[in-house]
């Protein structure tokens, strides 16, 4: 079966949220994401922000949630490269029903790189 560009592309937009606001409202899966993901596997460059910034907060033992990556993002003055604070909405909404376990879609997403 011959997937699209313009389905591929929308697969990967889906997988990329749903994996990093899985992240952020469920921090165990992030000890998961550790040992599958690194920022080159994300292909947005407002993905690779939120994902390196998650994984900032974690090296400083710090608590993983949208409120403290908003945050540090804000901080850092990139809010506006990962849409402002409905950036981070957005990736929660992603999260919510995500039935498919997060090992399962990281790996899938590595595959298709």
């Amino acid at each position: 079966m011959h997937i699209s560009p313009s389905d591929e592309h929308e697969w990967r937009i889906g997988v990329e949220k749903r994996l990093l606001g899985t992240m952020m409202i469920e921090p165990p899966v992030i000890e998961t994401a550790v040992n599958l993901l690194e920022e080159r596997h994300f292909v947005f460059p407002a993905h690779r922000i939120i994902f390196r910034t998650i994984m900032a907060l974690r090296a400083c033992q710090r608590v993983v949630n949208p409120l403290t990556v908003r945050e540090r993002i804000r901080k850092s003055g990139e809010l506006r490269l990962v849409g402002g604070p409905n950036g981070i909405d957005e990736l929660i909404q992603y999260s919510h029903g995500a039935d498919t376990p997060f090992a399962y879609l990281a790996k899938r997403l590595i595959e298709r790189k």
